[in-house]
């Protein structure tokens, strides 16, 4: 049964929002370190102790402790991660308002009723209502879904009061979106018609309890627990509300500028578990299903399960009804007599799930029905069609209505020790070649940008890779994990950052193009550079080291800066050859040993860094060969589709210009890819192909990365 709580919760709640604001003084001066903090997005709080049961239903302590990471919280200089194992208080004052044009909740979009159930255009859930119930605090728990690839799409998690029947509504809840930012998880709470408020990242799988409760006339309190991350968002808000009813919904939020609905993204399903609410007359109500449906041709895109009475739970389903199902009726808030829950357990409700909808339960909340794939990984096939190329991956996994481009035949992957590699474009079209296996791209996201959504790519363990965007975001593809990404700090303003994967794989870093540095996962940070050293060049690849404790920035006029415990390497041949015609540093390759680096300039030519080894020609058939010594390029005077590469002052043409360099594993050899999907073979690289002359791209290839 959703019980009422304790009138004196509202004054504990208000206590610890009091208490916040000076535990997140303290952690400014200890929890880390920043050279600019009037840029600090979020202020982090000291280690305090752990916050008061949200309900007798509190979901359960018992999960296991993560050491991801969260978002960087400024851009500056000096940029040092907030430890994610520490327990955290931030108070509400420290939010700022979500980005103009990012997804906002909104109030019911109600089509119309039948049978106590409610059919929406934006909302799928429950809502508790009754006759002369006031509602004055709601709560409740869920597991952050992880969204699918796919076309750009959106969803908020969230519980609330109000929003059904008028326009007021205060919730809190998290994010969960796949758009032209990358994938965005964050906390937020909102106070309709305001804007919401962003708290801070989350993380798929994350554990958050949200307790919204009245404390005073006109005063409410709002907490948001992440209790993977030990992190709590806490304070009180001055708002208006009638208390009509109590919500926990999946939501297709809408958009902040036009007030457009945003596509549904594919969330998968999400449980909602230890539900209480609390006010005059509650204990009398109803709880009643919502439906959401597309408001053209009235499908159902997202819909609840039965609400289990016995765990005060149910869950949201991504996708359609089983025909003739003519949905859950509204039943009573109250528990069977003698059925006698367990304070704090969040299990599934066998049989909650409508017919034919599949048992839920069935994985991991956000996973997805069974047979899917790993979270992240969308359904078998590896995308939607129109994700990427055709040949390029399985079938279904071609491009359709988004560019053509040209099949491109492959070995089976089934051999991990062979070479492969990914070829990415600007609109994250993503072309799998030997043993990398095609994982999803985002081509239909980026299908109409004019400019590059996405400028980089890096090697995810597993056979998958992250992507990042123009602004910072990062979209995982093949079953690659998220672990974060500064989208919520827009990097772009037309800049083109940069992604390296850790030397573990379990983790990754952005470059800005003024030399920011942020880490995630196990990537350790080791500085940034000045934007007066960094800034007029231009950062344009980031190389981490062999012990995984230093990398070098490379700039884009050929000079290399070290940091951390990487040694100080240069060439003086390549900056020479940048400032004299030859095209600037487009990317960098790691040495093996991680002792060294291959820059590759705009030209094609290829220089090579402390124990990088020395190219003595091209590979049989690229053209003539020329032999190369330590610090000196190797230049191919034709590209292997037979048209000349063009030397001028501003390097080789638009559409042979080189764009990548990705070493074999040994090391004794690479292969440089040009913007139009050639691939050029150095040293004892295999020939392994490129897209053929000719083939019509929706933007030129940008990045490459290794499968292995």
């Amino acid at each position: 049964m959703i019980r009422p709580v304790p009138r004196h919760w509202a004054a504990l709640s208000a206590f610890t929002a009091r208490g916040a604001c000076a535990s997140c003084v303290l952690a400014l001066l200890v929890g880390f370190v920043a050279t600019d903090l009037a840029r600090t997005s979020i202020a982090s709080a000291a280690p305090s102790a752990s916050p008061a049961p949200l309900s007798a239903h509190q979901a359960s302590q018992n999960q296991p402790a993560t050491t991801k990471p969260v978002t960087p919280r400024t851009k500056s200089v000096a940029t040092y991660l907030h430890s994610p194992t520490a327990s955290s208080v931030v108070p509400l004052s420290a939010a700022r308002p979500v980005q103009r044009g990012w997804a906002q909740p909104a109030p019911l979009g109600r089509i119309d009723g039948g049978q106590g159930a409610t059919e929406s255009t934006n909302w799928s859930g429950y809502v508790a209502s009754g006759t002369g119930a006031k509602f004055s605090l709601v709560s409740g728990s869920w597991t952050v879904p992880t969204v699918r690839p796919g076309p750009a799409g959106y969803s908020s998690s969230w519980v609330g009061i109000d929003g059904t029947s008028t326009q007021d509504l205060i919730q809190a809840g998290t994010e969960q979106d796949w758009g032209p930012q990358g994938v965005v998880y964050y906390a937020w709470y909102e106070l309709l018609p305001a804007s919401a408020m962003y708290l801070g990242p989350v993380y798929p799988n994350d554990q958050v309890n949200v307790r919204i409760i009245k404390a005073g006339p006109g005063t409410w309190t709002i907490d948001v627990y992440d209790l993977t991350q030990h992190t709590t968002w806490a304070g009180a808000v001055s708002y208006s509300v009638p208390g009509d009813s109590a919500e926990w919904v999946e939501e297709a939020p809408t958009n902040g500028q036009t007030s457009a609905l945003y596509p549904l993204a594919d969330f998968g399903s999400v449980k909602f578990s230890a539900l209480s609410v609390g006010g005059p007359g509650t204990t009398k109500a109803t709880i009643s299903p919502i439906y959401m449906i597309t408001s053209g041709s009235g499908r159902v895109q997202a819909y609840p399960g039965k609400y289990d009475a016995l765990n005060d739970s149910f869950d949201v389903a991504f996708g359609t009804l089983a025909s003739g199902f003519s949905g859950w009726p509204a039943v009573q808030l109250g528990r069977p007599s003698g059925a006698g829950a367990v304070p704090g357990q969040s299990t599934g409700s066998p049989g909650a799930g409508p017919p034919g909808a599949g048992p839920p339960g069935a994985g991991p909340p956000g996973a997805g029905p069974p047979g899917a794939g790993p979270p992240g990984a969308g359904p078998p096939g590896a995308g939607p069609p129109g994700a990427g190329s055709p040949g390029a991956g399985p079938p279904g996994a071609g491009s359709a209505g988004a560019g053509t481009h040209a099949a491109v035949a492959r070995p089976s992957a089934s051999n991990p020790a062979k070479p492969g590699y990914w070829l990415v474009g600007g609109d994250g079209g993503v072309f799998a070649f030997g043993s990398a296996r095609y994982g999803g791209s985002t081509a239909k996201v980026f299908a109409r940008a004019k400019l590059p959504g996405v400028t980089g790519v890096a090697t995810a363990p597993g056979g998958g890779y992250w992507l990042v965007t123009a602004t910072g975001g990062v979209f995982p593809l093949g079953g690659a994990s998220y672990l974060g990404s500064v989208a919520s700090l827009n990097l772009s303003a037309g800049a083109t950052p940069a992604i390296a994967a850790a030397p573990t794989g379990q983790g990754y870093y952005i470059l800005a193009p003024w030399g920011d540095v942020f880490a995630f996962g196990d990537a350790r940070f080791e500085g940034s550079c000045r934007r007066a050293e960094c800034g007029k060049s231009g950062a344009v690849a980031l190389v981490p080291d062999a012990t995984g404790r230093g990398y070098w920035l490379v700039l884009s006029g050929c000079q290399a800066i070290a940091f951390g415990d990487a040694a100080a390497l240069s060439s003086r041949a390549c900056v020479q050859s940048a400032g004299h015609g030859g095209g600037t540093v487009q990317a960098a390759g790691r040495a093996p040993d991680g002792d060294g680096f291959w820059a590759v300039l705009s030209s094609g030519s290829v220089y090579a860094f402390g124990s990088a080894a020395n190219y003595g020609h091209w590979a049989s058939g690229n053209g003539a060969s020329r032999a190369a010594g330590q610090g000196t390029s190797t230049t191919a005077t034709e590209s292997r589709v037979g048209k000349p590469v063009g030397l001028g002052r501003g390097g080789a043409s638009a559409q042979l210009r080189a764009v990548a360099i990705v070493p074999t594993q040994d090391g004794n050899g690479a292969w440089v890819v040009r913007s139009n999907g050639s691939v050029e073979t150095l040293g004892d690289a295999a020939p392994l192909g490129g897209l053929p002359q000719g083939a019509k791209l929706n933007q030129p290839i940008i990045s490459a990365t290794s499968s292995s």
